[in-house]
């Protein structure tokens, strides 16, 4: 007797589970959109049927950068996304199965299985630990050095620090994990010294 493959249409309720989480999630993209053609201020009451807010929001300087900037993102994004998808697909399926392939579905799958806004919070997370920044300091002449004659002068100090870390605060700030990797790229570091009879820095 053939078994039968497992469908989770099958399951029991999976059907109304399926409509509520749709509801759930599009509902309010719905709404949004309908009550961005109320004629009122309210986002609750109804007030009529009305474009006026769309002029005043093109006539907006940030607002029309912005959409513009954003549907450019979005078309590169697009363009980029399809691009590549077309050929994990056709690398995928017009060979044979090799180590690894399990690997190669899953990366495809996670976006389409794991939701935006996980998605979004974690890259948001994942950025906002990676900082890099910049450090200077003047170069000059030592003064107190006891050569004979004009010391020479020293170089000015450029630093360029990388930061990847985590700072987190859990279960209502009892508990907090962070930690953090450095990495600092000096160029004509200054050191002082301190010899017999003579004090200078490099």
């Amino acid at each position: 007797m053939a078994e039968k493959s497992f469908s989770a249409s099958r399951i029991p309720g999976f059907a109304t589970t399926a409509i509520l989480v749709f509801c759930a999630l599009y509902l309010p993209i719905v709404m949004l959109v309908l009550y961005s053609f109320n004629s009122g201020d309210s986002v609750a009451v109804w007030e009529g049927f009305s474009l006026k807010w769309y002029p005043l929001a093109w006539n907006n300087e940030q607002v029309r950068d912005v959409t513009l900037r954003s549907l450019t993102i979005a078309l590169i994004a697009s363009v980029v996304a399809t691009t590549v998808a077309t050929m994990a697909a056709l690398g995928t399926t017009r060979r044979k199965k090799t180590k690894g392939q399990t690997l190669i579905y899953l990366m495809i799958n996670q976006p389409l299985m794991v939701p935006e806004i996980v998605t979004a919070v974690a890259l948001l997370i994942f950025f906002a630990a990676i900082k890099v920044a910049t450090g200077y300091r003047s170069g000059g002449f030592n003064t107190r050095s006891t050569e004979t004659g004009f010391a020479a002068g020293f170089d000015e100090e450029n630093v360029l620090s990388y930061e990847l870390g985590l700072k987190s605060q859990l279960f209502d700030n009892r508990v907090r994990i962070n930690s953090a990797i450095y990495y600092n790229d000096y160029d004509d570091l200054q050191v002082s010294q301190i010899r017999p009879g003579i004090v200078f820095t490099d």
